[in-house]
């Protein structure tokens, strides 16, 4: 007789959660994932996401370059693109650090002037742009992610998957081979694994395994407008504002340009309606392209948390459980998928920042 497929659970059916599936069956685990909602909902909804290889640490740029690979391969395997790749023109008063990393890493960058930005980046007023700020990354890209949710379901089916459209309350390692999820309805179910990628559902998660999560839960306000004239093609923006903060756009394959970022503040109490107002006053400033009369509005709730050591994401193990949590991770999505599937497998993601223990009471 052939050896018993591994059952694991993934809890959260966005990018991540979708991705570690797909990889799993892959692999050949029986795979059970749990989202209330439909796939694609929570923080990875939408309709583009920015992939970009910049970052301001050598790691996040390497970890970048590591998870483009694997986009590349998986639009050969789905024979379609899932990054339109124009570029991104970053705006930071601390830019060396960005270019710094890129050097170190090897990876290409180059510094434009207004003449220059204007040309790669006719989203935003280049006379309205400070080029001592200014960095082009050139293999940054729209992320489409919606023909990405379709992908990682129609690979997901191929194997021995599902999806229960149930909430889970809790997450009991029951020993290290094992562990178990509780559901809404108070019914519980066993698997020899457990994976948490449930974005800002997994602090809750983790407090139940004795972990602390350093989250910010906050109502983030996404906008979209409609160019005028249209934009046949512009390099994605960003700029980063004081307070941690920053704006950002992209021009999606429907022709809307897609925004978000912190404007107002990091308050969770700020309205949808002030955020939306920063939105569109934002856009005013650095993008009269934009016509305000076509701006509509969603919003979602998501979790910023702070993972020391410059890394994006951290990853825990506790048991036979195993919870991801971070920052802007649909880039990264296929290779969290193959992490992860990695740490189900007893692979220890090495050098990988880590939750600790939540603070005694």
């Amino acid at each position: 007789m052939g050896e018993a497929r591994r059952r694991v659970a993934v809890v959260g059916a966005g990018v991540i959660g979708l991705a570690v599936a797909a990889e799993l069956g892959r692999r050949g685990a029986t795979v059970t994932t749990f989202d209330p909602e439909p796939p694609g909902s929570g923080q990875s909804f939408g309709r583009v996401r920015a992939f970009r290889v910049a970052h301001p640490t050598v790691i996040g740029v390497d970890l970048a370059v590591r998870s483009l690979a694997l986009w590349r391969r998986w639009e050969e395997q789905w024979q379609q693109p899932l990054i339109r790749s124009h570029g991104l023109l970053l705006a930071d008063v601390e830019r060396h650090a960005w270019a710094q990393s890129m050097a170190r890493a090897g990876q290409p960058f180059t510094l434009p002037d207004r003449a220059a930005a204007a040309e790669l980046c006719p989203l935003v007023a280049a006379d309205r742009l400070d080029p001592a700020a200014l960095i082009f990354d050139p293999q940054a890209g729209a992320i489409d992610t919606r023909a990405t949710i379709e992908w990682l379901l129609a690979i997901s089916g191929d194997y021995d998957w599902r999806l229960v459209p149930d909430h889970v309350v809790r997450v009991r390692p029951q020993s290290a081979t094992g562990a178990s999820v509780l559901l809404a309805d108070g019914t519980e179910q066993a698997f020899d694994a457990v994976v948490v990628a449930a974005g800002a559902g997994t602090e809750a998660l983790a407090a139940g395994l004795g972990l602390h999560l350093d989250t910010l839960p906050q109502q983030r306000t996404w906008a979209a407008l409609r160019p005028r004239p249209p934009l046949a093609q512009t390099a994605m923006w960003m700029q980063m504002l004081p307070g941690h903060r920053y704006g950002w756009a992209q021009l999606g394959s429907d022709g809307l340009v897609a925004m978000s970022g912190d404007w107002s503040s990091n308050n969770p109490s700020d309205t949808s309606a002030g955020s939306f107002a920063a939105a569109l006053a934002y856009a005013a400033e650095l993008m009269p392209v934009l016509d305000p009369t076509t701006a509509r509005s969603q919003e979602a709730q998501v979790a910023p948390v702070d993972v020391p050591g410059g890394w994006p994401f951290a990853i825990s193990t506790t048991g036979a459980v195993t919870l991801v949590e971070g920052n802007q991770l649909f880039k990264f999505a296929p290779l969290l998928g193959r992490m992860l599937a990695a740490a189900v497998e007893g692979r220890e993601a090495v050098g990988v920042p880590s939750f600790g223990p939540a603070a005694p009471r």
